[in-house]
C-alpha cells in the first residue's frame, strides 16, 4: 500500500480510535453502522463485481456489507445480498471525518411485534436472572 497518502493512514487511524461511540456514516436518508474499520496495511480486493473494479475491502459493517475504497479515492458501501453499491464520500479522509454517533433507536410500548434472539444469549440470561 506504498501508494496510499499518509492522511489516509492518519484518518483511519482517527476513526478506529473514535470506535465503538463513532462508527456510523450518515447520508440525508440512511445511516450506515461500521463494525470494524481495517488498518491500511490490512485492506485486501474486494472480488465481487462493484461500480469500480480493484476497489479494496477497507471495513464491514455486522451484516457481511463492505465499505470499499475505490481506485478514483471515493468510498462507498456495498451490499452483499443485493450486489448494490451506495456512494459515501468522495476520499477516505472525508469518510472517517464524518463517522458520528447513530440515532438512538426509541421504541414505543407495543410497537416491535417479534424479534430473533440468539438461544444461548437468551439461556445466559435466564441463568442469570435477565429474562
Amino acid at each position: 500500500m506504498a501508494f496510499m497518502r499518509a492522511s489516509i493512514q492518519q484518518a483511519i487511524e482517527r476513526a478506529i480510535a473514535g470506535f465503538p461511540k463513532r462508527d456510523t456514516f450518515k447520508t440525508a436518508s440512511d445511516e450506515f453502522g461500521v463494525r470494524t474499520l481495517f488498518p491500511v496495511r490490512s485492506w485486501r480486493p474486494h472480488t465481487e463485481p462493484c461500480r469500480q473494479p480493484g476497489s479494496l475491502v477497507l471495513g464491514e459493517d455486522g451484516c457481511g456489507n463492505f465499505i470499499l475504497y475505490a481506485p478514483d479515492g471515493s468510498v462507498s458501501f456495498w451490499d452483499h445480498e443485493t450486489g448494490k453499491e451506495t456512494g459515501l464520500a468522495a476520499s477516505v479522509e472525508e469518510f472517517c471525518d464524518s463517522l458520528v454517533e447513530p440515532t438512538p433507536v426509541a421504541l414505543r410500548p407495543g410497537q416491535l411485534k417479534k424479534a430473533w434472539i440468539d438461544p444461548d444469549f437468551l439461556a445466559e440470561q435466564r441463568r442469570q436472572g435477565n429474562a
